[in-house]
């Protein structure tokens, strides 16, 4: 469960903070003060609501990846790359291993398109 996310959103009851609960293959969008469900959370919306961001972006003087994965990232000057960071080093990577200086925030990757049986060329 995720707790005290601020939203756009506003509950009937005038809360303006939410809670995930999963229930079975389903993730439950809860109002933090009622505890009323508000709707069922696509699997995006999960993704972006358990960072605590709406649009996906992440500061860097907020959170950084915890482990050498790939992601998404912008930079000072309006860059944008896939990359990875170091917690070691405390230095951003490019895919060729190139330092890159001035990153500002980062994003999961996106899910890949799910490739559909019969496509026509």
């Amino acid at each position: 469960m995720v707790r005290g996310i601020n939203m756009d959103m506003v509950c009937k009851c005038g809360g303006k903070e939410f809670f995930t609960e999963k229930h079975g293959n389903q993730t439950g969008l809860y109002c933090s003060a009622c505890g009323k469900w508000q709707k069922w959370l696509k699997k995006d919306e999960i993704r972006l609501f358990n960072h605590g961001v709406l649009d996906g972006w992440i500061s860097v003087k907020d959170n950084l990846p915890d482990t050498f994965r790939t992601v998404i990232i912008y930079t000072e000057w309006g860059g944008v790359c896939r990359g990875w960071y170091n917690p070691e080093l405390q230095v951003w990577f490019n895919l060729y291993g190139t330092a890159v200086r001035s990153v500002t925030r980062w994003r999961e990757l996106p899910d890949p398109p799910r490739m559909g049986r019969g496509i026509k060329k």
